[in-house]
């Protein structure tokens, strides 16, 4: 992943506004992905230092906050931690909307 594309990404991430997180629920939920590389990213970045719902699997969504289960005990299985295709890049004129226009290669 070419540096401007990550860091644009990392950004997102930090700021964590509602377009934002729109954007990046629609990216992992469609890819079954968590994060840029994994979901130690959103601890990492995020200001929350939760993951957002799209990062779990639905048994792990806590509904009523909005992000998963956080507890240790339910480990690695809880998250996506692969992916079904990576990005190649993101229009930069459409980063911000949650139906960006993202040119994958599937795996």
């Amino acid at each position: 992943m070419n540096h401007r594309l990550r860091g644009a990404l990392e950004d997102s991430m930090k700021q964590s506004d509602k377009t934002d997180l729109e954007a990046w629920n629609h990216i992992q939920s469609e890819m079954m992905c968590c994060g840029i590389d994994d979901p130690t990213d959103w601890r990492r970045l995020s200001l929350n230092k939760t993951l957002p719902s799209s990062c779990c699997r639905p048994q792990y969504i806590d509904e009523r906050v909005g992000h998963c289960f956080d507890s240790v005990a339910w480990g690695k299985d809880k998250y996506f931690q692969h992916y079904s295709a990576t990005i190649d890049k993101v229009r930069p004129n459409e980063m911000k909307s949650p139906k960006n226009k993202i040119l994958m290669n599937n795996k």
